[in-house]
């Protein structure tokens, strides 16, 4: 994975590029930011620029060996862990060994990718995934075996805020004294909740969103029109990852925008008549498709606040489709209502990942959306 082949985020790559020119590499890093801000690319690339045999000042040099063996996903002093659960074929006891074959294939084929693509791909939706403790054990042993080369050694921990407390126990000691040219970079979606004990153990990396410019570049370079390369830059809020699936999937999100439409407005008249409907309509839908359209709801309610607060209230395409005048809605969203708003989908999409009752978390969050959406300004 090259520098270059990642879009934008030209202040990340230089700082990347500058702690390795001067030598000034941590041992244990974490990799931060928001689902889909490519942390996971970045850190493949950075690990790969470390490891080039002929680095240049911006990049890796893409044809030494080294360079080779990260670009098909198998240098040799590579570990990866990641969440796993169970499935058909490992129906107990689920580790990250027993699935290397299947993160190896997700990877040759994607490096943006949530935790909900990881399970859907394991043909694991609607588990609970985690990183267990003989994951753990397992990577410690590894760390004491000899390298297979003179080069760096790394460790990827994607999603460390889903490490069991006692596997995380098991890292604490390899995180703070590893090996000789040990690196860890760990990749989180919500540093938040990942343990205090893991995160005091490691330099901090802040992956920030894409620019709505380096998105419509991307996607213009894979081929998508104008119009619609421009649109999805505009809806991502940053995000790699989102911007792609709109593009792939705009009809479905054309859906979703005509359900926040009547559920918004069902919501605000507080007239359960109207209410029902969106619910039904909503718990028809698959459980992904149902998490999807929680997440374009508060990503629609987070760049509702954001404009109002600037008062410049963005043209929203897929709205504008279904004839819903945001500018007109703006008003009800502002800061004291919409933490509030946004906690009541953060809790139903955290309810339906727990395979909850799709209507009865839809009724509920509709009465308490509605409560706040009438609530007075402060």
């Amino acid at each position: 994975m090259l520098l270059q082949d990642i879009p934008g985020l030209p202040e990340t790559k230089q700082k990347l590029l500058q702690s390795a020119q001067r030598g000034n590499i941590a041992h244990a890093q974490l990799f931060h930011g928001s689902p889909g801000s490519s942390q996971l690319p970045l850190a493949l690339a950075y690990a790969q620029y470390l490891s080039c045999e002929n680095p240049g000042e911006t990049d890796s040099c893409g044809q030494c060996k080294t360079c080779k063996q990260f670009s098909h996903f198998n240098y040799p002093d590579i570990h990866y862990l990641f969440p796993v659960a169970t499935t058909k074929r490992v129906s107990s006891k689920p580790t990250c060994a027993a699935f290397q074959g299947e993160w190896q294939e997700l990877l040759s084929r994607r490096l943006h990718f949530s935790l909900n693509d990881w399970l859907a791909h394991l043909g694991a939706e609607n588990k609970q995934a985690m990183i267990r403790t003989e994951d753990s054990l397992r990577l410690v042993e590894q760390l004491n075996l000899k390298s297979f080369g003179a080069g760096y050694h790394f460790v990827i921990l994607w999603l460390p805020e889903l490490l069991h407390g006692h596997a995380a126990n098991k890292l604490l000691k390899s995180l703070e004294e590893p090996g000789n040219k040990t690196v860890f970079i760990l990749i989180s979606d919500r540093v938040e909740s990942v343990l205090q004990t893991i995160t005091s153990r490691c330099q901090k990396v802040h992956i920030p969103r894409q620019s709505k410019e380096a998105l419509k570049q991307h996607l213009l370079q894979q081929g998508h029109e104008e119009p619609t390369a421009a649109q999805a830059a505009l809806l991502a809020n940053g995000s790699l990852l989102e911007a792609e699936r709109l593009t792939n999937q705009s009809e479905r999100y054309l859906e979703y925008a005509e359900l926040f439409k009547d559920w918004m407005r069902a919501c605000y008249s507080l007239q359960v008549g109207k209410i029902l409907p969106t619910v039904e309509a909503f718990s028809q839908w698959e459980r992904d498709r149902q998490k999807e359209a929680l997440s374009f709801f508060m990503q629609t309610f987070q760049q509702l606040l954001t404009g109002g607060v600037q008062q410049e209230i963005p043209q929203h395409p897929l709205f504008q489709r279904v004839y819903f005048d945001l500018s007109r809605f703006a008003p009800f969203v502002r800061p004291d209502n919409t933490g509030a708003i946004y906690e009541v989908l953060e809790e139903a999409l955290s309810d339906l990942s727990r395979n909850g009752n799709a209507k009865i978390i839809m009724l509920d969050a509709s009465l308490r959306i509605s409560r706040f959406l009438r609530k007075k300004a402060a």
